[in-house]
């Protein structure tokens, strides 16, 4: 089942290059903007956008590695003795889904707003994809 895999993957490498582009290139001129709105005050405001960005690319990770977590157990299992709970299979195949469709939602949610130019939006769809398959194989 390696679909979950290459899909954690693809979440990983969706967080760490949302957070390190974003320092190197977004954030920067975002947080100087002489517009910039503000709450509380300046430093305040620069702080709270910078937090969002940087757990924006956390929840993905998070979220590629409770797919890695779930590919390594399922692979680990001797199938033909383990007697599996069926309502923990079914959350774990219910939770995966959820992931999935959250990279296809990503997909249209990009796709929408900025359209085509957004280099993300091919790898959150291939990881939606695969997700959503690795879920009928468990």
């Amino acid at each position: 089942m390696v679909y979950l895999a290459v899909s954690s993957g693809l979440l990983f490498f969706c967080g760490a290059a949302h957070s390190f582009l974003g320092e190197r290139g977004i954030l920067p001129r975002l947080l100087s903007l002489p517009d910039l709105p503000i709450v509380i005050n300046r430093e305040f405001s620069r702080a709270l956008f910078r937090v969002a960005w940087h757990a924006t690319s956390l929840a993905w990770i998070t979220l590629g590695g409770i797919l890695l977590i779930v590919h390594i157990g399922t692979n680990n299992l001797p199938h033909n003795k383990v007697e599996v709970d069926a309502n923990k299979s079914i959350i774990i195949k219910r939770s995966v889904q959820l992931i999935g469709a959250f990279g296809v939602a990503t997909t249209v949610a990009i796709l929408t707003t900025s359209g085509r130019r957004h280099i993300a939006w091919p790898v959150f769809l291939a990881s939606g994809i695969l997700a959503l398959y690795g879920a009928k194989q468990l």
